[in-house]
Protein backbone atom coordinates (compact mmCIF):
# COMPACT_ATOMS: atom_id res chain seq x y z
CA UNK A 1 0.00 0.00 0.00
CA UNK A 2 2.71 2.45 0.97
CA UNK A 3 4.87 1.90 -2.11
CA UNK A 4 1.91 2.17 -4.50
CA UNK A 5 0.95 5.45 -2.84
CA UNK A 6 4.41 6.94 -3.36
CA UNK A 7 6.55 5.89 -0.39
CA UNK A 8 10.22 5.40 -1.23
CA UNK A 9 10.68 2.85 1.56
CA UNK A 10 8.93 1.11 4.42
CA UNK A 11 9.49 0.79 8.15
CA UNK A 12 8.18 -1.91 10.45
CA UNK A 13 6.75 -1.16 13.89
CA UNK A 14 7.82 -4.21 15.89
CA UNK A 15 7.13 -3.22 19.49
CA UNK A 16 4.87 -5.25 21.75
CA UNK A 17 3.20 -4.16 25.01
CA UNK A 18 1.37 -7.29 26.12
CA UNK A 19 1.99 -9.63 27.83
CA UNK A 20 4.97 -7.37 28.61
CA UNK A 21 6.85 -4.59 26.85
CA UNK A 22 9.41 -5.78 24.35
CA UNK A 23 10.96 -3.37 21.86
CA UNK A 24 11.72 -6.21 19.42
CA UNK A 25 8.46 -8.06 20.09
CA UNK A 26 8.14 -9.23 16.50
CA UNK A 27 10.80 -11.86 17.23
CA UNK A 28 8.29 -13.75 19.39
CA UNK A 29 6.51 -14.61 16.12
CA UNK A 30 8.71 -16.54 13.66
CA UNK A 31 5.99 -16.59 10.97
CA UNK A 32 5.85 -12.78 11.02
CA UNK A 33 9.63 -12.51 10.84
CA UNK A 34 9.63 -14.88 7.84
CA UNK A 35 7.00 -12.73 6.11
CA UNK A 36 9.03 -9.55 6.76
CA UNK A 37 12.08 -11.27 5.25
CA UNK A 38 10.01 -12.32 2.20
CA UNK A 39 8.67 -8.79 1.69
CA UNK A 40 12.13 -7.24 2.10
CA UNK A 41 13.62 -9.66 -0.44
CA UNK A 42 10.81 -8.96 -2.91
CA UNK A 43 11.31 -5.19 -2.57
CA UNK A 44 15.07 -5.59 -3.03
CA UNK A 45 14.54 -7.77 -6.13
CA UNK A 46 12.15 -5.19 -7.60
CA UNK A 47 14.14 -2.09 -6.54
CA UNK A 48 15.11 -1.09 -10.08
CA UNK A 49 11.48 -1.35 -11.18
CA UNK A 50 10.14 0.45 -8.11
CA UNK A 51 12.63 3.29 -8.63
CA UNK A 52 11.66 3.75 -12.28
CA UNK A 53 9.10 6.35 -13.35
CA UNK A 54 5.43 5.60 -12.74
CA UNK A 55 3.14 5.70 -15.78
CA UNK A 56 0.64 8.30 -14.48
CA UNK A 57 -2.48 7.01 -16.27
CA UNK A 58 -1.31 3.45 -16.77
CA UNK A 59 -4.09 1.59 -14.94
CA UNK A 60 -7.86 2.05 -14.83
CA UNK A 61 -9.71 -0.10 -12.29
CA UNK A 62 -13.22 -1.51 -12.34
CA UNK A 63 -14.04 -3.26 -9.05
CA UNK A 64 -16.64 -3.22 -6.26
CA UNK A 65 -13.79 -2.66 -3.79
CA UNK A 66 -11.02 -0.07 -3.63
CA UNK A 67 -7.98 -1.28 -5.52
CA UNK A 68 -4.89 0.95 -5.65
CA UNK A 69 -2.48 0.35 -8.52
CA UNK A 70 0.54 1.74 -10.30
CA UNK A 71 2.23 0.89 -13.58
CA UNK A 72 5.98 0.95 -14.20
CA UNK A 73 7.99 0.25 -17.32
CA UNK A 74 11.45 -1.21 -16.85
CA UNK A 75 13.52 -2.43 -19.75
CA UNK A 76 11.14 -4.09 -22.18
CA UNK A 77 8.68 -5.17 -19.47
CA UNK A 78 5.62 -3.52 -17.98
CA UNK A 79 4.88 -4.03 -14.29
CA UNK A 80 1.58 -3.44 -12.54
CA UNK A 81 1.48 -3.31 -8.74
CA UNK A 82 -2.03 -3.61 -7.30
CA UNK A 83 -3.39 -3.89 -3.75
CA UNK A 84 -6.85 -4.40 -2.31
CA UNK A 85 -7.36 -1.58 0.19
CA UNK A 86 -10.29 -3.33 1.87
CA UNK A 87 -10.96 -6.17 4.29
CA UNK A 88 -13.25 -7.97 1.81
CA UNK A 89 -12.37 -9.72 -1.42
CA UNK A 90 -13.74 -9.33 -4.92
CA UNK A 91 -13.01 -9.70 -8.61
CA UNK A 92 -11.37 -6.72 -10.30
CA UNK A 93 -10.62 -5.65 -13.85
CA UNK A 94 -7.45 -3.63 -14.47
CA UNK A 95 -7.34 -1.94 -17.88
CA UNK A 96 -3.74 -1.21 -18.89
CA UNK A 97 -2.64 1.66 -21.10
CA UNK A 98 -0.72 0.67 -24.22
CA UNK A 99 -0.93 -3.06 -23.47
CA UNK A 100 -2.86 -5.21 -25.93
CA UNK A 101 -2.76 -8.91 -25.17
CA UNK A 102 -0.62 -11.78 -24.04
CA UNK A 103 0.02 -13.12 -20.58
CA UNK A 104 1.24 -11.60 -17.35
CA UNK A 105 3.34 -13.41 -14.78
CA UNK A 106 1.99 -12.84 -11.28
CA UNK A 107 5.29 -12.25 -9.48
CA UNK A 108 5.82 -14.50 -6.46
CA UNK A 109 2.60 -16.45 -7.02
CA UNK A 110 3.74 -19.06 -9.57
CA UNK A 111 0.86 -18.32 -11.95
CA UNK A 112 -0.03 -16.39 -15.07
CA UNK A 113 -3.10 -14.38 -16.06
CA UNK A 114 -4.25 -13.71 -19.60
CA UNK A 115 -4.61 -10.17 -20.88
CA UNK A 116 -7.90 -9.76 -22.69
CA UNK A 117 -8.08 -6.58 -24.73
CA UNK A 118 -5.34 -5.05 -22.61
CA UNK A 119 -7.05 -5.91 -19.31
CA UNK A 120 -6.28 -8.19 -16.41
CA UNK A 121 -9.13 -9.83 -14.53
CA UNK A 122 -8.17 -11.27 -11.16
CA UNK A 123 -9.45 -11.99 -7.68
CA UNK A 124 -8.22 -9.85 -4.80
CA UNK A 125 -8.75 -11.29 -1.34
CA UNK A 126 -8.74 -8.94 1.66
CA UNK A 127 -5.65 -6.69 1.49
CA UNK A 128 -4.14 -8.88 -1.24
CA UNK A 129 -1.21 -7.61 -3.29
CA UNK A 130 -0.60 -8.75 -6.87
CA UNK A 131 2.40 -7.77 -8.95
CA UNK A 132 2.10 -8.45 -12.68
CA UNK A 133 5.06 -8.57 -15.09
CA UNK A 134 4.10 -8.26 -18.75
CA UNK A 135 6.88 -8.92 -21.25
CA UNK A 136 7.10 -6.70 -24.33
CA UNK A 137 5.77 -8.08 -27.56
Amino acid sequence: MALIHGASGITYFVHEWKPSFREDGVFRYPDTVDEIRRINAQIANLAAVLNSATVPTGVSIDAPIEIAAMMKRHGADTYVFAVNMERRGAEARLALADVKGGRALVVGEDRFVDLNGGSIEDRFEAYAVHIYRIPAG
